[in-house]
């Protein structure tokens, strides 16, 4: 959600600071996830002077202009005419490639044979709150080229904010405002109302199913003339992220923005007779504004705003083409009604429609005060700026009122809670601020209907500490009762890897175990059909998880294009598939590496690569106490780059793999780095973990080393190299290691020379020579058997 923040200080009296609601908003229990202060992010936008006005040819509402944006710069723009501009005016511009706060992106286009390069920009679209006009016009020559930040005050900004799904009180900024004003010991500001009421004859209303509609709600606003929104209004929409249409569209559009709660407006003379709020009927059908046409019957079957006829609406989510506002609208039908969240959300995700309104409903709306309130408002508005004549008397439905549930909250109980001592007194206050109605006593409250979240009196407390600040709550030791609990050897895998991996400089990450049904293969290593969701809450969450990386990978994606270009992540949880029909759990862990290995030090500063990653496994087995692994490479799994991809096998069973993560797929997020990732099976590593660590003696006699050059195909693995070595070399090898693989002058081309460096010692006397001679000559005669390895000089 969006928020103008001056918009909202309509509401709130006297208006605090921006850094002060910026502090605020988490204490109401909205995220932040990010701010645009308009004043430093509109500096790309200029005062350009128009020189000159001329209408687009084969077109009746746009213009070109020649406009001036620096002295002797000009720039053609073409402009469309819902905002008048005159030639010798300074209008606000931005040219092409300029990011817009409210979310525009400006670039260069062609119409009717045109170029246009840029745009005139009204005030909403730049996220502010309308300067007179919605255009800012400037006089002064000596403005030409200068930023619009200074040459006219801008104190507001954009702030996206994310309301939970428990909160849907707060998708309107009366909403927002009030949580605010309580934070803040504020007076909230309702806007002020005022109907002409006259006695005439209102629509009848009947609803046939009330299990999905509890309340409808309706009156008649006569008069109305159809035109644009005053600047005011439409740049509250643009603001906000929406576009204007005419004047009784966008007052319902603001009233939902500014309440919360969703309306919808009929034109009366398409209204027959009556409104029956039902569902689909055999054979029916409805073309929506969107174009789309929906219909479907049976006991599932979508609910819709009727009249005599048949759907006028679907209902709580859009209207229908038919019964929409037209050019030609006198007598509007005012909708303001409360439909349940379980059917609005089942016909959506059914017919694959979607709209501000149904987000709205599927949370949960007040059936009363909100309601009537946005009702009220939106029929003002019309008179207001749709110079309606009069509103019929309201027809209100209301086959079971929802009563507002009532609790009983002592003193004791919050202070019990909190862990700090709070008074009656202060809880009946905190709560009433919050529109909660008390007794003295506390044994009698009653929470706002609005308020769809408050199912216990817990939810109580945590208002009240919300009001107080959680500052206020010190911290005190309590006393607890230790209790042993049991700890499995998956958990001690778990602990223990997740304090190696921290230690090494790794960050844990926590990810939704949901992932979109795209991509069901990349980067997986389970058998068997990915576990889907009957009835997933959108596209993005439709199956279990089959694998770690992609969300290692995702969370690279969203740090790079914030300039965090170094990833070292990890990630334990489960990953499922089916196997046998039958969903089956495995836990995994998942590393992912990419960017700088040490971005703290130039001097020793270079990329990741596979061989860090692969170091950083090895010494993850070592600290969990297993066998050897080995690493042999296979055909490439997708998600990783060809030729990249090993298995990691202790004891010749598979228990992971890890890989360069496809170059291609990273191009298409935009990170144009080296990414490498691992997975591992931490059940196949459990049983061969040892119990205790194994103590071994200093060595007591000196070893002897040798080391060995020799040509070996391409295609031949080093692991197997290695393992051919410790199988010929005897039991006096202690330690084999790589120092060096060369490819180029003097090698043929799909040869490499690999040189290796060994240990050999006894445990009970001093190696010969002889005996390390022997080993050494049994080494090169296997590795020419199986290898066709050559030996260097």
């Amino acid at each position: 959600m969006i928020v103008n923040t001056r918009w909202l200080l309509d509401y709130l009296d006297p208006h605090p600071t921006l850094p002060v609601l910026l502090t605020t908003l988490p204490r109401v229990g909205l995220d932040i996830e990010a701010v645009h202060v308009l004043s430093r992010e509109l500096e790309n936008i200029r005062i350009g002077f128009i020189r000159s006005k001329r209408q687009l040819e084969g077109t009746t509402d746009k213009w070109v202009l020649d406009v001036e944006v620096a002295p002797g710069e000009k720039r053609q723009i073409v402009c469309a005419a819902a905002h008048p501009v005159e030639v010798g005016w300074g209008v606000p511009v931005a040219l092409a490639g300029t990011e817009l706060p409210s979310g525009g992106s400006i670039h260069e286009d062609t119409f009717h044979g045109v170029l246009s390069q840029g745009m005139i920009c009204l005030d909403g679209e730049m996220g502010l709150v309308a300067r007179g006009s919605g255009l800012q016009v400037f006089h002064d020559e000596a403005l030409l080229g200068q930023r619009l930040p200074d040459v006219t005050h801008i104190e507001e900004a954009l702030v996206h904010v994310k309301v939970y799904p428990n909160r849907p009180d707060c998708l309107g900024l009366v909403g927002i405002a009030r949580e605010i004003a309580a934070m803040l010991d504020l007076k909230l500001v309702l806007p002020k109302v005022s109907v002409l009421e006259t006695s005439a004859a209102a629509v009848p209303v009947q609803i046939e199913a009330a299990s999905l509609c509890s309340r409808y709600t309706c009156r008649v606003v006569n008069g109305v003339e159809i035109g644009p929104s005053p600047a005011w209004l439409a740049s509250r929409l643009l603001s906000s992220g929406s576009r204007p249409i005419n004047n009784v569209v966008d007052i319902t559009n603001f009233v939902m923005k500014e309440f919360g709660h969703p309306l919808h407006a009929f034109d009366l003379r398409r209204v027959k007779e009556k409104v029956v709020v039902r569902r689909f009927a055999q054979g029916e059908s409805l073309r929506l504004l969107d174009g789309r046409v929906v219909g479907e019957s049976g006991e599932d079957a979508p609910l819709a705003i009727c009249d005599a006829h048949g759907p006028m609406a679907l209902a709580g989510i859009m209207g229908g083409e038919g019964s929409g506002i037209a050019d030609s609208t006198t007598n509007v039908l005012l909708e303001s009604a409360h439909f349940e969240p379980t059917g609005i959300r089942a016909s959506g995700r059914r017919l694959g429609v979607a709209s501000d309104s149904s987000y709205r409903f599927e949370r949960g709306m007040d059936p009363n005060e909100t309601l009537e309130a946005a009702r009220e408002r939106a029929a003002s508005l019309m008179f207001e700026i749709a110079a309606a004549k009069s509103a019929g008397p309201v027809t209100d439905t209301y086959p079971s009122a929802v009563q507002k549930p009532v609790f009983s909250l002592p003193a004791e109980t919050v202070t019990g809670y909190l862990g700090v001592a709070v008074t009656a007194d202060q809880v009946k206050a905190s709560l009433t601020k919050l529109g909660y109605e008390c007794s003295d006593d506390l044994l009698h409250i009653k929470a706002p209907t609005r308020r769809v979240d408050v199912n216990d009196a817990v939810v109580l407390i945590e208002d009240v500490a919300r009001v107080i600040g959680y500052e206020a709550i010190k911290p005190a030791p309590s006393p607890e009762t230790p209790s042993a609990g049991s700890t499995t050897a998956l958990d001690v895998a778990r602990q223990t890897a997740r304090g190696l991996l921290v230690g090494n400089g790794f960050l844990e990450l926590r990810g939704v175990p949901l992932e979109p049904l795209e991509g069901e293969a990349r980067f997986s290593q389970l058998d068997g059909p990915s576990v889907t969701l009957a009835n997933p809450l959108n596209a993005d969450l439709a199956r279990v998880r089959r694998s770690l990386i992609p969300f290692l990978v995702k969370t690279a994606v969203y740090n790079a294009t914030r300039r965090a270009a170094t990833f070292r992540y990890f990630e334990i949880d489960k990953i499922f598939a089916r196997q046998k029909g039958e969903p089956v759990e495995h836990w995994s862990l998942g590393m992912l590496l990419g960017g700088a290995l040490n971005d703290s030090d130039w001097s020793t500063r270079r990329a990741t690569d596979f061989f860090d990653l692969k170091g950083s496994v090895e010494s993850l087995l070592e600290g969990l106490r297993t066998p050897r692994a080995t690493f042999t490479p296979i055909a490439a799994v997708e998600g990783f780059q060809k030729e990249t991809t090993a298995t990691i096998l202790i004891n010749g069973e598979a228990v992971g793999l890890m890989g360069q993560v496809d170059a291609e797929y990273l191009a298409g997020e935009r990170i144009h780095q080296a990414v490498f990732s691992a997975e591992l099976f931490l059940g196949k590593l459990v049983p061969l973990m040892s119990e205790t660590p194994a103590f071994e003696a200093l060595p007591r006699f000196p070893g002897m080393y040798r080391d060995l050059s020799f040509v070996v195909g391409k295609d031949v693995p080093y692991a197997a190299i290695e393992s051919t070595i410790r199988s010929a070399a005897g039991p006096n090898l202690e330690a084999v290691d790589c120092i060096d693989v060369f490819g180029g002058k003097g090698i043929a081309k799909d040869s490499r020379s690999i040189a290796v460096s060994m240990a050999f010692r006894a445990a009970d006397r001093t190696l010969a020579s002889e005996e390390v001679n022997v080993a050494i000559e049994e080494i090169i005669s296997k590795l020419a058997a199986e290898f066709k390895a050559d030996l260097r000089g």
